[in-house]
């Protein structure tokens, strides 16, 4: 079919012939007649395309682990790359973590031929586009009638999928939405939970379980059967991701963090499902939060708007304005928030405090140069006009999200849907205005209203967050041997050793927290910048197949 499509409409255009084709699509295509090979992946699509090219032909795998069982595909690691990748930085987002080894990323397209290769656009998310109606309420309506179609283009395969959910607006909005849609059909939901009786560290703006709002929704709509996971044991990769590795080919940071949901795509396998809708996307796009929109007020001149909405949003998020005022400042004139923290001994790129990367590698490679240069310095320190923000994790960041998608998709066998994702609902929720999101003194004020004729009101108007993977510090306790174990190994090999700032990890396992709530204060060192480490540490060991001797 789509073959069809190209030759009919290809002629003028073929991006824009792409570009009319619908559907979350990787496709490759031969042209006998001008030797030429066409790659493309739609725009926001939930897959990709890797490929290598030499003077002997253009090899090309929708994994890298696949790509690599071409015995003329070398894997060779890209220090820049990895250095970039570990402080979550993405420079050219068609760069993989191996030298000469490269992908389609979402709404590209790749010709290999007679005349070398061209890479060039179908999409990409456009924050200039401006969209603006007459009254609020217009917003709304708009809004639900993109959802309910970005949730029923997911709903036409012979079963439905299940829906992963928690008691947040993004995952149960989407079951509320399929329940609808599907009517009397049964749709199976799975929630992640704590332990019976356990009871994590917190702070005020999260709760510790979704199991009760869950269970509201599934009241609401009677065919939702709800399935509460519970992991209570490391799974099997947190102990030893040589299995993802093989998956997927490359680094998942978040294995802690996967670990948590293992149970639950375990039981979706063990139900027989093949797909599961997620809501993973929604953060930047129909319930983007506060986050930079307040820094837009104040760098636009709107200080009355600000000061009418600001005190409101913090005191709705259980926040004191005060404590939130000076960063919301410094985002929307980061040359004063340079200036202070000058003033106090730090540094003013804000990510060298948080990187692992050894600090005489950041300078050999010119690190700060190239974020300069690839527009992420400002990403990165949350400096961004916001729809630039929300543009840029649509894509780049975007584009490692389908990375880390297709290695999960490959170990458990499971396709990952995400209706949120939606290109015809992010264009819109990127071209609004940014104060829909705040517009009535509620954070996430866009998906409360929309989400209000499909959720229970305790969902809509809960402020809080669900508490997601609480015992973090208790799963990586259980590793801490073995980390220290790790570390010492991997000064033996050159390639971490070279990368990885190792004394820096090494101190974090020598000042371990003595319980849960001191590690709550510490977590962005521990359940990130450790945890991360490690990953990347392992992955690094395994492409070199280096033991420490």
């Amino acid at each position: 079919m789509a073959a069809a499509w190209l030759e009919r409409h290809s002629s003028d255009s073929m991006a824009a012939a792409l570009d009319a084709l619908e559907g979350d699509y990787t496709l490759a295509r031969w042209d006998p007649r001008t030797g030429t090979l066409l790659l493309a992946v739609s725009p926001m699509s939930s897959r990709t395309l890797y490929w290598h090219h030499s003077p002997q032909g253009t090899w090309f795998a929708s994994s890298l682990a696949l790509l690599f069982r071409f015995p003329s595909v070398p894997r060779i690691p890209s220090v820049v790359n990895i250095a970039a990748h570990i402080t979550l930085m993405v420079l050219d987002p068609a760069d993989t973590v191996f030298e000469q080894v490269r992908h389609v990323p979402q709404g590209s397209l790749l010709w290999a031929g007679p005349d070398g290769i061209h890479e060039g656009t179908i999409w990409r998310p456009d924050p200039s586009k401006r969209l603006r109606f007459r009254r609020n309420d217009d917003y709304v309506q708009a809004a639900r009638e993109l959802l309910d179609h970005a949730v029923r283009k997911r709903l036409q395969g012979a079963r439905p999928p299940a829906v992963t959910v928690t008691g947040g607006l993004d995952s149960a909005g989407l079951a509320a939405t399929a329940a609808r849609l599907l009517g009397d059909t049964p749709l199976d939901t799975y929630t992640a939970v704590p332990a019976d009786g356990s009871a994590a560290p917190i702070s005020p703006t999260y709760y510790p379980d979704e199991r009760s709002p869950v269970e509201e929704l599934g009241t609401r709509y009677p065919s939702l059967r709800s399935h509460f996971c519970t992991s209570t044991e490391l799974s099997a990769f947190e102990k030893d991701p040589t299995p993802l590795f093989l998956a997927g080919g490359r680094a998942v940071l978040t294995t802690s963090h996967l670990g948590w949901f293992d149970p639950l795509y375990k039981a979706v396998q063990a139900h027989g499902h093949s797909s599961v809708m997620v809501g993973t996307m929604g953060n930047f796009t129909l319930s983007f939060d506060e986050g930079l929109i307040f820094s837009d007020m104040l760098r636009r001149g709107r200080f009355l708007s600000f000061l009418r909405l600001f005190p409101q949003v913090m005191s709705y998020r259980g926040r004191r304005a005060r404590d939130h005022l000076v960063p919301t400042i410094g985002r929307a004139w980061p040359e004063m928030r340079a200036v202070r923290r000058r003033i106090l001994g730090r540094s003013s790129k804000e990510w060298k405090g948080r990187t692992y990367v050894r600090p005489d590698l950041i300078e050999q490679i010119d690190l700060e140069g190239l974020a300069d240069r690839w527009g992420e310095e400002g990403i990165i320190a949350n400096n961004a006009d916001s729809r630039v923000q929300r543009a840029h994790f649509l894509h780049n960041q975007g584009t490692r999200q389908v990375e880390t998608l297709t290695t999960l998709r490959a170990y458990y066998g499971l396709d990952l849907i995400d209706p949120l994702s939606d290109r015809a609902l992010a264009e819109f929720c990127l071209a609004i205005p940014p104060e829909q999101y705040v517009i009535d003194g509620r954070s996430r004020s866009l998906a409360r209203r929309v989400l209000a004729d499909r959720l229970p009101p305790r969902l809509i108007d809960e402020p809080r967050r669900g508490q997601q993977n609480g015992h973090w510090f208790a799963r990586l306790s259980q590793q801490k041997d073995i980390f220290a174990a790790d570390l010492a190994q991997m000064e033996g090999i050159p390639l971490v050793a070279g990368i990885l700032d190792l004394p820096k990890l090494k101190s974090l396992i020598d000042r371990w927290p003595a319980d849960a709530q001191e590690a709550h204060a510490r977590r962005l060192h521990y359940e990130s910048v450790l945890s991360h480490a490690i990953q990347i540490g392992r992955f690094l060991r395994w492409v070199d197949g280096g033991n420490g001797t």
